[in-house]
């Protein structure tokens, strides 16, 4: 809910003739037309009444945009680049990405050790399959493996595995095709 608009000069010399005079918060509230605590918050702070200045940059976006930003989201799964045309937004992708993290509608689940293990091992088969055909075979490859195979579940067991990948893309460039021979690309 937004915030209700200050108190014009009139009222505000009304809510500080009635309080010097004694009247209730429910008198004035009455007679001025607003609520009991907006009345209570003037008379508590009256030189200070609206002087609070705005801090922080503005979004780019209103609320109106990401909750219909929000509402494309869980209608249709639709790219970035669809539902900024879909609502003629004048921000870039990055700052519609930000206002869906920042609703928490997308939630991505942690990975298990039991999902990264087999992640692991799929690649793990894949590669093989991959290499299995390659002209070079270095003992590089049989250490990595090894460190892939026993895994324990850290960092350094990723890192081996994407080395492993770098290694066996340079491997796979000099592959044997039937028709060409060796070495080609």
């Amino acid at each position: 809910m937004g915030r209700a608009p200050l108190h014009t000069v009139a009222e505000q010399a009304h809510i500080s003739v009635m309080h010097q005079l004694g009247s209730s918060l429910h008198m004035i509230s009455r007679y001025v037309k607003k609520s009991r605590s907006a009345i209570r918050s003037y008379s508590n702070n009256l030189l200070y009444y609206g002087k609070k200045k705005s801090t922080g940059r503005p979004r780019k976006i209103t609320s109106r945009d990401e909750r219909n930003i929000i509402r494309v989201v869980f209608n249709s799964p639709k790219s970035l680049n669809d539902i900024h045309a879909e609502l003629n937004l004048s921000v870039c992708k990055q700052t519609v990405h930000n206002a869906i993290t920042r609703s928490g509608t997308i939630v991505r689940h942690n990975i298990t050790i039991n999902h990264m293990k087999r992640r692991s091992q799929l690649v793990h088969h894949e590669t093989l399959c991959l290499l299995s055909n390659s002209v070079e075979w270095s003992s590089a490859h049989d250490e990595i493996i090894n460190k892939i195979l026993t895994w324990k579940g850290t960092f350094k067991t990723i890192f081996y595995f994407r080395i492993f990948r770098l290694l066996s893309r340079s491997c796979l460039r000099y592959t044997a095709h039937p028709n060409q021979g060796f070495g080609t690309l």
